[in-house]
């Protein structure tokens, strides 16, 4: 009996190693072709070598399928020697809802509009790139967002306020960035509730917008070192602690303020 098994057994495992990759391979034929001409559009770069058109993409490199569905859900590239722009047909991934681009200093450009179709998106971080140009204003159309980080790029222009309108953000990371103007009003006026905010090490002016004070819970607001006029600011974390004891609110709101150009007076406008 114990060899009538062993044998039933290799002639299975014979069976399905003949058997065509589309009919065992886990990955949507869909989103396999998608990467490649992402992949493509990339250059074929070398830290994507195991992405080939012969093996399944859902144990490619940086990739990760959705258990129930095996649709990609993740897409994480960090530290790749990639010389390209961020490729249109990324916004093909409809059950996306992570997109990491980190550290991959020859990336260029600008975000492509195609990510709205991104519908699932829940983390989109672009950080330690040279993309440029202006934080586009379309990326309020993620409402599934809950992490939005363009830290250390290039990035130009007034941050849009329509970020406010970002339903499920937890935490939004603009630093270390080259943006200039004020901080939108509508930053203390979120659909859903404040998220943790970084705009340091910018090019900021103007004064901190008064809504930011009547937020009635707790959240981190960070705008160090905005250089331009190297100027210090005193005594803004005492006035805004001052704003907080009159609402007698129960919750600490962090605020870091230092040798930003924003406007000593008045703190709240």
């Amino acid at each position: 009996m114990k060899t009538s098994f062993s044998f039933f057994a290799v002639i299975v495992s014979v069976l399905c190693s003949t058997l065509p990759l589309s009919l065992t391979q886990r990955c949507n034929v869909k989103d396999q072709i998608t990467l490649l001409r992402i992949k493509n559009s990339l250059g074929n770069p070398t830290v994507l070598a195991s992405w080939t058109s012969n093996s399944d993409c859902c144990n490619w490199r940086y990739v990760e399928c959705d258990l129930y569905n095996d649709r990609i859900k993740s897409l994480t590239v960090y530290s790749g020697s990639i010389s390209a722009t961020i490729p249109d047909t990324l916004g093909n991934l409809p059950y996306l809802e992570t997109l990491i681009l980190r550290k991959i200093t020859n990336l260029t450009g600008q975000i492509p509009a195609t990510i709205t179709k991104l519908t699932r998106l829940k983390t989109l971080t672009i950080s330690w790139t040279n993309l440029s140009g202006p934080i586009p204003s379309f990326l309020s159309q993620l409402k599934t967002l809950t992490t939005l980080d363009l830290s250390y790029n290039n990035f130009i222009g007034s941050i849009p306020p329509e970020l406010a309108t970002l339903p499920n953000l937890e935490s939004l990371h603009l630093d270390r960035n080259e943006l200039t103007g004020p901080i939108p009003d509508s930053f203390g006026n979120f659909t859903g509730k404040v998220p943790a905010i970084y705009l340091s090490h910018n090019l900021l002016s103007g004064t901190v917008p008064r809504s930011l004070a009547q937020v009635k819970r707790p959240f981190i607001f960070s705008i160090l070192k905005n250089f331009k006029y190297k100027k210090t600011i005193q005594m803004q974390c005492l006035f805004i602690s001052l704003e907080i004891q009159k609402k007698k609110m129960k919750d600490f709101v962090y605020i870091y303020i230092d040798r930003t150009m924003l406007d000593r007076k008045p703190l709240f406008r």
